[in-house]
């Protein structure tokens, strides 16, 4: 990357940091994080308020901000809304730069080497476009993003480090066919599933890691896989959580408009040895469940008293658990039955970690795969 040894910006500390914490090994890709500047990716970023809506902050002068190990919103609405008069952005996320622990874990799982043809599918400020750039060249990236303000100023920070990858509007799950074949292929937002397309755009034995969104209770599902150039991709999950915004095609959220339509209605009430929302509250077998229950949207209500009460929602059913370990359920379906039916499951199982998991994908979709069990993905 020309000229990057002479700017001045906290990258040594953020891939010491990476290392030690057990993301980053390769000596490349150390370097790759020490010498690309991550704050010019983020020149701004939206800072979660307590009462609701976000506090924006300008990055430059506070370049610190940039080489914490966070995730960080850069976009809202698709746009850069207005605050109102009490300094306060309203809007629902839809860009970011990722924790640099995740990307890091992804890029050493996607084990390139000098020479490689990738494509990276969800460009978004292009920082993770730079870190490829810097480990293989721009020559050897291909970059493909939705939106096409994203896309521009990212083509423009990457400019001002010397790198000059294709940067392609459009969208992702469909690749890039005119640089394919490609030797690795590396996804950095949630698909609802495994594009075959990319599949097809890889080498035989090329390696794909892609996160899955599996509805909006969030599993954080990590693929990677391998081609195998006979019409099949086979893998295993990665112990990382893939906590990615979804692709811009994912339908919103009916949680808020469904509570509105169920939170008086009367249901069957039972106990239940739960203690709080399990996917939120990071029970190990949480991952396992969300995957099981695809199509339930969560939300959470306070009560005048402070209890809580954590919902799930289908268009035809709904429950409720509460701080006292009581359920409540009504509709066609009883989706915490189904949650402790997937925990329960999970241990008959022997409590395996996601890791143990493998995955096999055709143009028929995904399936889980864990002994002589089976599950459809997608």
């Amino acid at each position: 990357m020309p000229g990057s040894g002479t700017l001045s910006y906290p990258g040594r500390e953020l891939a010491d940091l990476l290392v030690h914490g057990g993301h980053l090994t390769s000596p490349e890709w150390v370097t790759a994080f020490t010498e690309v500047p991550r704050h010019v990716f983020m020149p701004r970023v939206y800072v979660p308020c307590p009462e609701g809506g976000f506090r924006v902050v300008d990055v430059d002068g506070t370049a610190p901000l940039a080489y914490q190990d966070e995730a960080w919103v850069t976009q809202l609405d698709g746009g850069h809304p207005a605050p109102d008069d009490s300094g306060v952005v309203h809007g629902a996320p839809t860009s970011s730069t990722s924790a640099p622990s995740l990307m890091a874990a992804m890029l050493e799982a996607l084990d390139v080497a000098d020479g490689m043809r990738v494509l990276e599918v969800g460009t978004g400020t292009g920082y993770n476009a730079a870190l490829l750039c810097h480990r293989l060249g721009g020559d050897r990236v291909t970059t493909v993003e939705f939106d096409p303000e994203l896309a521009e100023q990212a083509r423009q920070r990457l400019g001002q480090l010397g790198c000059r990858p294709t940067v392609h509007v459009g969208d992702g799950a469909v690749g890039y066919p005119p640089n394919a074949p490609y030797d690795r292929v590396i996804v950095t937002c949630a698909l609802p599933h495994v594009p075959w397309s990319l599949v097809e755009q890889a080498r035989p034995g090329g390696v794909l890691v892609v996160p899955l969104w599996r509805g909006h209770l969030p599993c954080g599902l990590m693929l990677r896989l391998t081609v195998d150039g006979d019409g099949r991709a086979q893998g295993s999950l990665l112990d990382q959580y893939g906590g990615f915004m979804p692709t811009r095609g994912v339908p919103p959220s009916q949680a808020t408009q469904l509570l509105a339509r169920h939170g008086t209605d009367a249901g069957d009430e039972r106990d239940t040895d739960l203690t709080g929302h399990p996917v939120y509250e990071g029970e190990p077998w949480a991952w396992f469940a969300a995957l099981t229950v695809p199509d339930a949207e969560p939300v959470m209500t306070v009560h005048t008293d402070g209890a809580t009460r954590h919902w799930l929602f289908t268009l035809d059913s709904w429950g409720y658990l509460t701080s006292d370990r009581r359920v409540v359920q009504g509709g066609r379906r009883r989706l915490w039955d189904e949650i402790e039916a997937a925990r329960d499951e999970w241990q008959q199982l022997g409590c395996p970690d996601r890791n143990r998991f493998q995955v096999a994908v055709d143009r028929e979709g995904a399936r889980l795969l864990f002994g002589d069990r089976e599950w459809l993905v997608v």
